[in-house]
């Protein structure tokens, strides 16, 4: 092994493997030598993804593995600069909302009204395009870890 995915879906890693022993510490000399259950569990909710809070429907698919070194950029810059602006602006009208307060069930409806008429297609249903001769060729490179090439292959997959 090289240490590197090549393609996520067929990477068989366990996050588990890296939880803390009973009486291990995290932090050793300043270097994490394993993860906490609270960390873990984090972990977890970056490759599962968002699901809806009411009925456990996924929202979105989750990170890949190999995407974790864009994680942190995902939660800073992507949060501040993109997720926080879009969600108090389009979906809220409202610059004080707070965004940690955000449900990811009634919010979702909510940004879904507001938000996605205007920067999305949530329907995947491209019959009339398709019927017209119309073509798509989707590519998505397994290495941005912004988007998951396990949605990409699902969309693709449809037609």
């Amino acid at each position: 092994m090289d240490g590197v995915v090549a393609d996520p879906t067929k990477c068989n890693f366990d996050p588990s493997t890296l939880e803390c022993k009973p009486n291990e510490t995290p932090v050793v000399g300043n270097q994490t030598v394993c993860l906490t259950s609270a960390q873990l569990a984090n972990v977890q909710k970056f490759y599962t993804g968002p699901k809806d809070t009411r009925n456990g429907k996924q929202l979105y698919p989750g990170f890949a593995y190999g995407s974790e070194i864009e994680w942190m950029s995902q939660e800073v810059s992507l949060y501040l600069e993109y997720a926080v602006l879009l969600i108090q602006n389009l979906a809220f009208h409202n610059l004080s909302f707070n965004i940690t307060a955000f449900n990811f069930g009634s919010d979702v409806d909510v940004l879904d009204q507001n938000a996605s008429p205007l920067i999305d297609e949530i329907s995947p249903d491209l019959q009339a395009f398709k019927s017209r001769g119309g073509k798509i060729l989707v590519t998505q490179g397994t290495y941005y870890g912004f988007f998951s090439a396990i949605r990409e292959r699902t969309c693709v997959a449809v037609y």
